[in-house]
């Protein structure tokens, strides 16, 4: 499936999901791969993408409530799972986590 196809349809979802489909730029190339694999018409794309966003961006308790824009990160290759959000002042700090590895990244962003 063509990006621009569904555009509309892929920023919709991912508002409801808590990231950027064209931010951070590995997360841009993630989302564009997985689009190409879809094989279906444009009528059940919807469906397929937001099943897709609920196995892939995962929470451990809520979505980050970001100040910014999104920064989801991939960890790995694949969107990594949400631990949790500290709010310290004018900072906010975004811990992910991959559950394979043990890797963790924290995003940090300032109002």
């Amino acid at each position: 499936m063509e990006f621009t196809k569904v555009a509309n349809t892929i920023y919709s979802i991912s508002v409801k999901y808590s990231f950027d489909p064209e931010y951070p730029s590995p997360t841009e190339e993630f989302i564009h791969q997985l689009v190409e694999g879809y094989n279906g018409n444009v009528n059940g794309f919807a469906a397929w993408f937001e099943n897709n966003c609920k196995i892939l961006y995962l929470c451990y308790s809520k979505r980050p409530e970001w100040i910014q824009n999104p920064e989801w990160p991939l960890i790995n290759g694949k969107p990594g799972y949400f631990i949790g959000q500290i709010d310290a002042g004018a900072n906010s700090y975004y811990v992910f986590y991959d559950r394979e590895t043990g890797e963790t990244k924290t995003i940090v962003q300032t109002e």
